[in-house]
């Protein structure tokens, strides 16, 4: 068991940090299972071995302050929310839908609020899967031309409960529950 003092000067392994960073790497992948297995597992590693988001970069301040990251749409149905809810509490952030105006145009926002290579992390995870279930959908369409809306609506939500479901199982297989609470400046940026 490590002393008070020990813990407080833990410093991560560069082997798993860089594994880490791969991983978040490969969580890009046009291809559906490497996507979700790699976002899978870098939180696995990051949890495991104790790795805090600020850890990842080297150069990061422990202290990290808390950010907002936008990523924009010209239209919103109501899975983009329920998908970036499953997204943002399992990378210890909030969510919130904003309204912003570009060249006077209305247009919706939805904002990751947490410190900044989390937040980050999971609006490059959720921009990915919005991008993923679209494309998705299209093939659909493609291939079953008479598809109807409800049919299409039924994907998405299997898509939504699917990661909610591989996220949760690793959660509880792993005891990571009080872990991936969301830290309290986050919280506290996100009452304000």
């Amino acid at each position: 068991m490590l002393s008070q003092n020990q813990e407080d000067n833990h410093a991560p392994d560069p082997k798993i940090v860089a594994r880490i960073q791969k991983l978040l790497a490969l969580s890009t992948s046009n291809f559906k299972e490497e996507a979700e297995s790699a976002l899978l597992k870098a939180q696995k590693l990051m949890l495991q071995h104790g790795v805090s988001s600020a850890e990842i970069s080297f150069d990061s301040d422990a202290h990290e302050p808390v950010v907002e990251r936008e990523v924009y749409h010209s239209q919103t149905p109501l899975w983009h929310g329920r998908l970036a809810a499953v997204l943002a509490s399992n990378f210890r952030c909030r969510t919130i839908w904003l309204t912003r105006y570009r060249n006077d145009k209305k247009i919706r926002v939805m904002t990751f609020i947490g410190h900044e290579q989390e937040a980050d992390v999971a609006a490059a995870a959720y921009a990915f899967a919005i991008a993923l279930v679209k494309y998705n959908q299209r093939c659909i369409k493609k291939r079953f031309p008479r598809v109807t809306s409800a049919y299409l609506n039924t994907y998405v939500q299997g898509f939504i409960k699917g990661v909610r479901d591989k996220f949760s199982e690793q959660v509880k297989k792993e005891s990571w529950g009080l872990i991936l609470t969301t830290p309290a400046p986050v919280e506290k940026h996100y009452e304000d």
